[in-house]
């Protein structure tokens, strides 16, 4: 039976027909006869147990609204008309070489791709969607533009994520989001010329637990023929060093105060954190004191989500970030890119395109950081 969803979980059992899926479901993680997980795998913590009895006891039954917090509402952006499309263009993984539609052979256990590509259009562009080509080994990715003068046909494999370094991003997206990013009439998404010199590189974020297996995982840029009114870009918000203290609850929070003079349009919202993380809010502080929620939404590391926002930021408001964890482990967790470590971020779309950079809009930056 597929447990992929809330409407799967509130359905009826196969095995009992009058129950719920998430009645069975809460018997057997607290089994200690047929347990699950096995008695093989590692076993739920206390902790963990706790997290579980409190979703399945009343998020779901109370509804969907409670259930994504300050009734959060999922991205969904209708797609553009067909007329407005100048073309698409693929950026998925591929095994290196000159011939880069060979797909990629993941090797086991974590790790990054990074993936080299000529930008493919002369002028700088706008992006009306992105389609993603999804698996189920792959956690995120990550679109940026890269200075290393690397030819197409490049592939980095690396512990570490090579968008740590980027000086723009341009899109993002996340193991359970929907498969097209759509950007609201009248807004275009940033992209890069090919007289910049740049290249464009396509981060991988693969969790292969299996043998290694071919992918061809990444996006489709469709580009505006004529560019919209708006353009936006993503501009992280969060904390850049963190520590996580073990056997107990924490809350990392930071403030952003944009340097742009004008107003700052907040159109998509993207928390990310890793398996410690429980919970994720970003508030708006009025430049007169007043505080209105933008995110406020339960966090689980396999169900990523990109929700739909519709609030402007006018000079002198800020924003604070809070991310709350539950660290059940016996070590101290820090900051770093592997699901072993931790991150704080809120992933905020906004025109004009750098507004929310930590000091102008002109400045290059990503994000807002603490």
């Amino acid at each position: 039976m597929a447990l992929t969803s809330r409407e799967d979980l509130l359905g009826p059992a196969i095995t009992q027909p009058d129950r719920k899926v998430y009645e069975l479901v809460s018997e057997r993680i607290h089994s200690t006869l047929a347990p699950m997980p096995p008695v093989t795998a590692r076993q739920l913590t206390a902790g963990e147990l706790a997290t579980f009895d409190n979703l399945l006891g009343a998020e779901l039954t109370v509804g969907a609204e409670r259930c994504e917090g300050t009734g959060a509402k999922r991205s969904e952006y209708p797609p553009p008309d067909p007329s407005e499309i100048e073309r698409c263009y693929p950026f998925y993984a591929y095994q290196s070489g000159a011939d880069i539609k060979q797909p990629f052979q993941v090797p086991t256990g974590e790790n990054y791709a990074c993936f080299v590509f000529d930008i493919p259009w002369p002028d700088a562009a706008q992006a009306l969607s992105v389609h993603i080509r999804d698996s189920p080994i792959v956690h995120h990715w990550v679109l940026f533009d890269s200075q290393l003068s690397l030819p197409q046909g490049t592939v980095l494999v690396t512990p570490e994520d090579c968008s740590l370094g980027a000086t723009k991003i341009y899109t993002s997206g996340l193991i359970s989001d929907f498969d097209e990013i759509n950007m609201p009439p009248s807004v275009g998404l940033e992209m890069p010329a090919a007289r910049s010199g740049l290249r464009m590189m396509l981060s991988v974020h693969y969790f292969n637990m299996g043998a290694p297996v071919a992918d061809s995982s990444g996006v489709e840029v469709c580009v505006a023929r004529e560019p919209r009114a708006h353009t936006a870009a993503p501009h992280n918000v969060g904390a850049l060093d963190l520590e996580l203290p073990p056997r107990q609850a924490t809350k990392i929070t930071t403030h952003c105060t944009p340097k742009y003079s004008g107003d700052i349009h907040l159109i998509q919202t993207q928390p990310h954190m890793h398996a410690r993380g429980v919970r994720l809010d970003t508030i708006v502080e009025r430049a007169d004191g007043s505080r209105e929620t933008l995110i406020d939404v339960p966090y689980d590391f396999t169900n990523q989500i990109t929700y739909q926002t519709d609030m402007v930021l006018r000079p002198g408001d800020s924003l604070i970030t809070t991310c709350h964890y539950q660290n059940d482990t016996d070590r101290i967790i820090r900051e770093g890119s592997s699901t072993e470590d931790e991150m704080c971020m809120n992933v905020l779309t906004a025109w004009p395109a750098g507004a929310l950079n930590a000091n102008t809009v002109d400045d290059g930056g990503i994000g807002c950081f603490e």
